[in-house]
């Protein structure tokens, strides 16, 4: 399964020749939640900028790539799951002022971190839940969520 950043690279063209000769040679399991992210990182673009069409159309192109028979998503219980671990861990390690004392541009920043939390939550349980090997660049997120589940297997790369 792999993980947003995954995707992102490969557009880009950073991708380790050896890494992605692994994922290649592997069936993929694509998660709803890194679709759902990149359809909206196509969508949020500035449609007033010269290159919102070509980058649009690069990410749209690869998510029709995609056999929807491979998109898999969370179950009932693993959103369940995903949300507790996700608080927990915006309580405990990236949120550390109380909501009362935020200002409104702080209060929005968590509202990001909270969305960016539970997205790399829901596919870190997703891969776990599907028995797949999760495919990541994030260390950070990963390392914290593997406190919680050890036994999901992740690969990190930069």
């Amino acid at each position: 399964m792999l993980d947003t950043n995954f995707y992102l690279r490969r557009l880009q063209g950073k991708l380790a020749p050896d890494l992605a000769a692994f994922v290649a040679s592997r069936r993929i399991l694509h998660s709803g939640v890194a679709c759902s992210e990149l359809a909206i990182s196509a969508g949020i673009l500035d449609p007033t900028h010269p290159a919102t069409p070509h980058n649009r159309k690069v990410v749209l192109d690869m998510l029709d790539t995609i056999d929807r028979t491979d998109i898999v998503a969370p179950s009932a219980e693993t959103w369940a799951e995903a949300g507790m671990i996700a608080g927990i861990l915006a309580r405990t390690q990236h949120l550390a002022k109380p909501k009362s004392t935020l200002t409104s541009a702080e209060a929005c920043c968590q509202e990001g971190l909270r969305r960016k939390l539970i997205n790399d939550t829901l596919l870190f349980l997703s891969a776990r839940e599907q028995n797949a090997i999760l495919v990541s660049m994030n260390r950070r997120d990963m390392d914290l969520l593997l406190r919680f589940r050890p036994d999901t297997s992740v690969l990190l790369f930069r």
